[in-house]
């Protein structure tokens, strides 16, 4: 059985995700104070690289992608926690950038390519992740 390796990426990101929120749920009950502020960001990141990932593999999923990216970003936000969503936002703008960007390359320096046709996906890829980089850097407190 063949793998991509876009696929096995994703596949080990969500794995990482599971264990990175199994290890801040551990982390909280102990009362480690670093690890429980740290891991569950981490997991936002990849949880956003995750869904992007899988809403440009699987468009028929980004509806329910959507929703609950949607979810998770309107609770971060309740709990004024920006950077939260920021990281969201690099993560699920980060996997199709790079993905398309690297499709985008090779469409460029193959002469045997004649068109690109996902340049309004990888302009919503860069768009998203510019959002995410901007509201995690507006989200920091000022020293």
């Amino acid at each position: 059985m063949f793998i991509p390796v876009p696929w096995a990426l994703a596949l080990s990101g969500a794995a990482v995700m599971g264990v990175l929120i199994a290890l801040a749920i551990a982390a909280n009950r102990r009362g480690d104070p670093v690890a429980a502020r740290v891991l569950p960001r981490l997991a936002y990141l990849l949880g956003g690289g995750v869904a992007g990932f899988l809403a440009l593999a699987f468009p028929p999923a980004l509806p329910l992608l959507a929703g609950v990216g949607g979810m998770l970003v309107i609770a971060a936000a309740q709990k004024r926690r920006l950077i939260d969503c920021g990281l969201f936002l690099i993560g699920f703008g980060a996997a199709p950038t790079l993905l398309l960007g690297s499709v985008g390359y090779n469409a460029a320096t193959d002469p045997a390519i004649h068109a690109w046709d996902s340049t309004g996906w990888f302009i919503f890829a860069v768009v998203v992740l510019l959002a995410g980089v901007v509201l995690s850097l507006a989200s920091r407190p000022a020293r």
